[in-house]
């Protein structure tokens, strides 16, 4: 579903100054987007749900490894 929403997005706003044209550098802002979010659920999770935690932890290991 995230594919769809963002082909459908970058499709809506070709040439808009908020969007990096340069294909690696929009991989570079995506990535850091979702790290941050990441993080943040980390906190959320260890604040709220510790037996979660594993799971933006292993968010994080895939954007690391994939990057």
């Amino acid at each position: 579903m995230s594919s769809v929403f963002l082909q459908s997005y970058l499709q809506t706003t070709p040439g808009a100054i908020f969007v990096p044209q340069n294909s690696d550098d929009l991989q570079i802002l995506l990535e850091a987007y979702l790290l941050d979010k990441a993080v943040y659920e980390i906190g959320y999770e260890l604040n709220n749900r510790p037996d979660w935690v594993v799971i933006p932890i292993r968010g994080i290991k895939h954007i690391l490894k994939s990057a």
